[in-house]
């Protein structure tokens, strides 16, 4: 089916043709379970036409600050209330966890505080991993940069940047006044990130 577009049903004379679009996700690492003989060559050259690699969450921080408010405006959704917002400390701890279960866990632990929080989410309504945060020298062992500063510099300028962008409504006047920076400053680094706005 994948090659010619085409199957045969069980008992079926005929074949019947279909069009679709087949998607394929896995956390695991294909090439080297192919190499094993763990997973089919043939398959993996007809699924991996083009690939897209999402780094894990942990890689990726600046990105969860705009997750947080997706997912509160999920939770307010469901639960038919006002989306409740995040104060500054508790969004930091959620920014510093290392998020070992991805997404869904961030999805999870959001939607807990949302469900049990005041109209305004605290470190007190994290969970206790999370209020913990990742153990310091666990993570600056499993930090891609290593103790380099700028790159790390870099990571903490993106995710304040958009934090101060969501606040303000994509107001960058606004957003260059919370952080401190002139407009055209923000400007430039909105650029230099490339961060949408």
């Amino acid at each position: 089916m994948l090659q010619d577009g085409e199957f045969h049903r069980v008992g079926g004379e005929r074949p019947q043709k279909v069009n679709v679009r087949v998607l394929v996700a896995t956390n695991k690492d294909l090439e080297r379970l192919m190499e094993q003989g763990k997973f089919r060559q043939d398959l993996y050259f007809r699924v991996s036409v083009v690939r897209l690699v999402l780094p894990p969450l942990r890689d990726r921080s600046e990105d969860i600050p705009l997750l947080v408010q997706h997912f509160m405006q999920k939770a307010a959704a469901t639960s038919g209330t006002a989306a409740k917002s995040v104060d500054a400390s508790a969004l930091t701890k959620l920014c510093s966890y290392r998020w070992p279960g991805n997404v869904r866990e961030l999805e999870n632990e959001v939607t807990r505080a949302a469900a049990f929080s005041g109209p305004v989410v605290t470190v007190a309504d994290l969970s206790p991993q999370v209020r913990a945060g990742a153990d310091p020298a666990a993570a600056l062992a499993d930090d891609r940069d290593g103790i380099r500063l700028r790159p790390r510099v870099e990571r903490l300028e993106r995710t304040l940047i958009r934090e101060a962008m969501t606040k303000c409504g994509g107001n960058q006047t606004k957003a260059a006044k919370a952080l401190g920076l002139s407009r055209f400053g923000l400007q430039k680094k909105l650029r230099r990130y490339r961060i949408a706005t």
